[in-house]
């Protein structure tokens, strides 16, 4: 009997199929062993929130910085103080030295009336060969504020200050080089009457009011000057020696690069608008980024008296000018104290003692006489080149020599 239940409970276990089992399973099966929400999914979603986690702190991380630089440059703007001068010049480099580096620099000076006469440029090459002179000393820009070629520098035009048109300048210019004659131009910076007149913000005021400071007395034809502490005083200046080297001219003069003399600047201020630390950085600065303007094969030399050039002159340059990055110094040799004088029977001591004093107060820069032709004779040049001294500069006002 019990055997017959076993056998017959057997034969039913073998008649009934085992439960089917699914092979996979998919997202969201009821039939997935751990319910509707499968293990996978339960990975995937730890994934997901970690990931929007991370970028939610790289997202915070990059805020900070944004609002860290924002900070720190609205800081910097509100220090801002007058960085050193670093432009490079834009126009075309030469390979070439300068004439200063590479034979010296021995000039006549030629008025600028004759630029448009060819005639006298030709006799006026033979007479430079005479003297054994290699260059040639044009006003380019004068004391009133002309310029003698056409300047398309707003001021300029605004200010009426061209004289030449460019292709009679060019043309001149050109007769020079052919002769393997240098031009160099003698520029007056701030002593200038013209720009002040029609812009009147750009001039050296009169005790802190709108007034524009004269250098004299109306009745005495007083004139007023530009602001050496403007720096588009500067721009414009260096704008105009740019235009003259893109005509030709490979030598500047800088004449007046100077605040106005405090023996007769009585009430003279100067308004700034580019916080120089004081007046004679801003003379430094503006003599820099003439410099860094020109190409290599042009050089800047700074015209002084003689005796500025030895002592040096507060008043003027309310510092040493010693250490500007010009190229030489162009003393005019008239412009001197009365005990150096020069001895017609070729007793130069006096005069070397005031080149020696010039060459010592300028360190290692090149020293340029200008010397008039009232105190030119050819034995004076003769001693001055044995003792070391081969440059010159001969000045007649009228162009005779």
């Amino acid at each position: 009997m019990k055997k017959s239940k076993f056998k017959s409970k057997l034969n039913s276990l073998r008649a009934t199929p085992p439960p089917k089992v699914k092979k996979s399973y998919y997202t969201f099966s009821k039939e997935y062993p751990a319910g509707n929400i499968p293990i996978k999914r339960r990975k995937h979603k730890k994934v997901k929130s970690d990931f929007v986690k991370y970028a939610l702190y790289v997202c915070l991380f990059l805020f900070i910085c944004g609002v860290s630089f924002f900070t720190v440059n609205l800081g910097l703007d509100f220090s801002y103080k007058e960085p050193v001068t670093t432009e490079k010049s834009d126009l075309p480099e030469s390979e070439s030295e300068s004439l200063l580096n590479k034979d010296g620099v021995r000039a006549l000076y030629m008025p600028s009336e004759h630029l448009g006469n060819s005639d006298y440029i030709s006799s006026f090459i033979k007479q430079i060969r005479k003297k054994n002179g290699n260059s040639v000393l044009i006003e380019f820009k004068t004391r009133e504020g002309k310029l003698n070629f056409t300047s398309m520098e707003d001021y300029a035009i605004a200010g009426k200050c061209s004289v030449f048109d460019n292709d009679t300048v060019r043309k001149a210019i050109d007769l020079f080089e052919n002769a393997d004659i240098t031009v160099i131009a003698r520029v007056y910076c701030f002593e200038d009457s013209v720009i002040p007149t029609v812009k009147n913000e750009l001039a050296v005021k009169y005790m802190d009011t709108d007034v524009n400071w004269l250098d004299g007395s109306n009745e005495d034809g007083g004139k007023p000057w530009l602001n050496p502490a403007i720096k588009r005083n500067h721009n414009y200046l260096v704008g105009i020696l740019k235009e003259l080297y893109s005509l030709g001219v490979k030598g500047f003069i800088l004449e007046a690069c100077q605040f106005p003399d405090e023996t007769d600047a009585a009430g003279a201020t100067y308004p700034k608008e580019n916080n120089f630390a004081n007046k004679n950085t801003a003379l430094k600065a503006f003599i820099e980024k003439a410099r860094n303007a020109l190409p290599q094969d042009a050089f800047l030399l700074l015209g002084l008296s003689a005796t500025d050039a030895a002592e040096g002159n507060e008043g003027i340059f309310h510092g040493s000018m010693t250490n500007t990055v010009c190229d030489g110094i162009a003393a005019d040799i008239s412009e001197r104290k009365a005990e150096y004088v020069i001895d017609k029977k070729t007793d130069f001591v006096s005069m070397l003692s005031l080149y020696s004093e010039i060459s010592k107060a300028n360190n290692d820069k090149a020293f340029i006489p200008v010397i008039s032709t009232q105190d030119y004779t050819r034995s004076f040049l003769s001693a001055m080149k044995k003792a070391g001294y081969p440059n010159f500069i001969i000045y007649g006002e009228n162009g005779e020599y």
